[in-house]
């Protein structure tokens, strides 16, 4: 049965506002570095076996990745989701011919069930031109299940264009076959209309760039306090109503459980989403270049 905590009394030992007064000095790098972690922290599946990051943060409550080894890989492996993948958007061109390496990394995240597929006529014969020596008919092999298969209802997803094999993060990087054997006028206007038409899938990113006046109100809004509670939360199997969280995270005159509610409960949710770290990661690399490695 899930224990109700009923006054700010409850809390544990750990837990201090005045610990996170400190917050109003952290720069756009080091809220990275406490959003990830945090975020970490909140969504591993079984936290039993994973307590050393959460102590670690009660314990110093801001964290410096190099301070701990384990941080600093779990950083490092996010980075390349967030700032690395945020960097290469942000600093080359939006336009760029596909390398041998991007294009076997993409294959890697294509969705598992899609992974393999029936072999059409057409796979069959190209298999068979490129193990033909040269100067020789290729002779088409067809083994004697493909009637079989042929006549298996078809693959559609085959047909579709690859992004939407890819996970979700990765399919605003659409991949395009272009022929340069068109004279650009044509491909220019080609280019056009499928712009137009992939953008009905993916429209213009609507780009919220944080400031400085967003650093403070979340810093007013209590969101590391906020978070830090709801990963105690979650391990101890207990629930804290907004009430108690109004008493414990907020300054006088802030707010009460209502604030809770409606500013700091959806602030946290989209700053731990994709698109807010991401956002985050591709401001702090047009500033540093060298937290890129960070």
């Amino acid at each position: 049965m899930t224990k109700k905590i009923k006054h700010v009394s409850e809390l544990p030992e750990w837990f201090n506002l005045k610990r996170y007064q400190a917050a109003k000095l952290l720069d756009m790098y080091f809220w990275h570095v406490q959003l990830v972690i945090r975020k970490f922290c909140l969504t591993i599946k079984d936290m039993s076996t994973n307590m050393e990051p959460i102590e670690i943060i009660r314990k110093n409550t801001f964290i410096i990745i190099f301070q701990h080894k384990a941080f600093q890989t779990w950083y490092t492996i996010l980075n390349k989701i967030h700032i690395d993948h945020n960097y290469k958007n942000r600093n080359q061109s939006s336009i760029s011919t596909l390398n041998l390496r991007t294009f076997y990394n993409i294959q890697k995240f294509i969705s598992p069930d899609r992974k393999t597929y029936e072999p059409d006529l057409d796979d069959y014969i190209i298999d068979a031109i490129l193990s033909t020596p040269k100067g020789e008919m290729p002779v088409i092999d067809l083994p004697e299940d493909y009637t079989k298969h042929h006549n298996n209802p078809k693959q559609e997803w085959l047909n579709e264009p690859v992004h939407r094999s890819l996970p979700s993060y990765l399919q605003s990087e659409c991949i395009t076959k272009i022929d340069l054997n068109f004279p650009d006028d044509v491909l220019i206007e080609h280019f056009k209309k499928w712009l137009s038409a992939i953008r009905s899938e993916h429209p213009q990113p609507k780009t919220k760039y944080f400031k400085q006046s967003d650093f403070n109100s979340w810093v007013l809004y209590g969101v590391l306090p906020y978070l830090d509670l709801k990963i105690w939360e979650r391990e101890k199997n207990v629930r804290i109503p907004n009430r108690v969280i109004a008493d414990a995270i907020y300054q006088p005159g802030v707010g009460g459980e209502e604030t809770v509610r409606k500013t700091t409960a959806p602030l946290v949710e989209y700053l731990l989403s994709e698109e807010a770290l991401n956002q985050l990661a591709g401001q702090i690399t047009l500033q540093n270049p060298e937290q890129k490695q960070a």
